[in-house]
This record gives C-alpha cells, structure tokens and sequence, in this order.
C-alpha cells in the first residue's frame, strides 16, 4: 500500500507561508494540499489535518553544532554545545565512520565520509517556549599519518650483511598494530652495488598494500659498510685460498666460484691459479671443492 503513494505523480503537500519578520509566539495556519484528479482502485485520499493546525514561532534552542577544520581517524571532539539544557537526540547515518555519544562527543573511527543528524524536540523550560530542531552534519574523516622508518645499520666489509632491518613506526592510533593494521607487513632492504665496497647505501622502505585509516610515510635508512680487518687470505686446515697481482690462488684446485657477498655470481673457473680481476676494498664469497672462504681483497 505504502507504493501507491510513492508512485503518485505528484505529491500531497504541506502549506504554510511564515513571515519572514515573524517574531517569537506569532502563529500561522497550516494546511495539506492534495493533488487534484487522483483516484484509487481502493482508496480515498482525505486530508485529516484539522482546520486549526498551526505552526507557533518558538524560541532557538541554541544547539549548537561545531566541526572541526580537518577531522583525522582516531580525532574526538564534541559536536555539539548545549547553552539551555535541552534534550537531543543523533542519529548516525553513516555505519562505522564515527561514533557519537549522549553528551555530543564524535569518535571518528575510520577514514571516510561521516553523516550525522541531530534533534530537538519542542519544549518549555523556566518558561520560555523552544522549537524543534533538525540539524544534518556531513564531514570528511582523513587518514592519519604513519611514518615508516628503517633504522640505520653498520657492517664491516667483511661480515655477515643483517638477514632482515628493523622499521620504527610512528603515528599508531589506539591499539593498532603492524599486524591489524596491514595486509602484508612493509620490510626494509639495502640497495646495493653487485660488489659491495666500502660506503654508504640506501636502506629502502617498501610498502606494498596501503592501509585503509593510514596514510603512510616512508623514510629511508642508511647502511654504511666500513672497511674490514685486513685479511688477504683465509685458512681452513691445509686448505688456503688467497689473491695477489691479479690472481685467486686456490691450492685444492678443481672447480671454483666466486660470488659477490650478495649473492651475485662473480664468475666460474677452473684450476689453482686463476687471472681473475678483483675489485680492492671488496669481500667475496670462494667456493671450492673443499668449502666455501670468505676473501676480503685490499
């Protein structure tokens, strides 16, 4: 039934003209226009409101509604002041974008656009006549920033460069955590040459699904390789591998590869005295047939 009416071409409609100087207490009738020629198969359309219906100029309850300038997921703020007491009531219209409480307190809960209505019903206090009130509020809540930031690290050339690097996060609001927070957790990785030598290099932060209430901010650390202890050659038993005038002399002989210390393969050789040219300042990885040495070249 209720879809007939919706589905009427035109509309019933309340009248009433107000005064533009109309001052507190001044009345004025109100009164229902029906659309004309409309009939139904098993309704009459009648107007109920009676002759006397009038609206009545009320005082402003001053319910005062605020937004902030910028609102940011997490942010609580009091929407609405209150100066005579009066009653209201809110509705939110947008489900888990905020939250409000009795005393007009907003949460924001996530990102997002947030609607909200609030109420007054008509009411007499010490007095004095107040109107009803319907005030609809709409709002953006903005992510809030995360900062992501890979702490700085030292090595020697010829140690052991750190498997994974540590990220410090700054910004969590509430108890979000790396793992509520992200969908895969960002990691931190050193971009290096294929032959590490002394320096600095960048420890870069990679982010690689966004959160939805963050915005994310990355800052990069720095790796700073140091020069190492010296060592020209290594021993393990009677087994040497050792490099000068631009020859690796490896005593087991048989098959031998050198690697870079991130794992880029140098090359492929044969034999106890291989020509091979080696950068200075730089570690590599020599595997024999009798193990893998570590060989800082000077």
């Amino acid at each position: 039934d209720e879809d007939v009416l919706a589905n009427m071409d035109v509309q019933p409609e309340v009248v009433c003209t107000v005064n533009k100087d109309a001052e507190i207490g001044d009345e004025f009738p109100v009164s229902l226009k029906l659309p004309e020629q409309v009939s139904f198969d098993n309704f009459d359309l009648i107007s109920i409101v009676p002759d006397v219906a009038k609206l009545v100029m009320a005082a402003n309850p001053d319910i005062t509604v605020t937004i902030p300038e910028k609102v940011v997921y997490g942010d609580e703020f009091t929407l609405v002041s209150n100066e005579h007491g009066i009653t209201y009531s809110n509705k939110v219209l947008t489900s888990g974008v905020v939250s409000m409480t009795s005393k007009g307190v907003v949460t924001a809960k996530k990102a997002g656009e947030a609607e909200l209505v609030v109420m007054t019903n008509a009411k007499t206090v010490d007095d004095v006549d107040y109107g009803a009130t319907t005030t609809k509020v709409s709002f953006e809540v903005q992510k809030a920033l995360l900062t992501v930031t890979a702490k700085n690290v030292t090595v020697k050339v010829d140690e052991e460069l750190p498997p994974t690097y540590d990220l410090v996060y700054e910004g969590w609001i509430g108890k979000d955590t790396v793992e509520t927070v992200f969908e895969t957790e960002p990691v931190a990785q050193p971009e290096l040459p294929t032959e590490l030598v002394p320096g600095t290099y960048p420890i870069v932060v990679k982010v690689e699904s966004m959160p939805e209430n963050y915005e994310v901010k990355t800052v990069n650390g720095i790796l700073t390789v140091e020069k190492g202890n010296g060592v020209t050659s290594v021993n393990s038993g009677d087994v040497k591998v050792a490099y000068a005038n631009g020859n690796l002399y490896v005593p087991c002989g048989g098959r031998v590869e050198v690697y870079a210390l991130t794992g880029a393969l140098v090359g492929r050789y044969e034999g106890t005295v291989i020509p091979v040219a080696l950068r200075t300042n730089t570690l590599y990885i020599v595997k024999t047939q009798k193990g893998a040495f570590r060989l800082l070249i000077k």
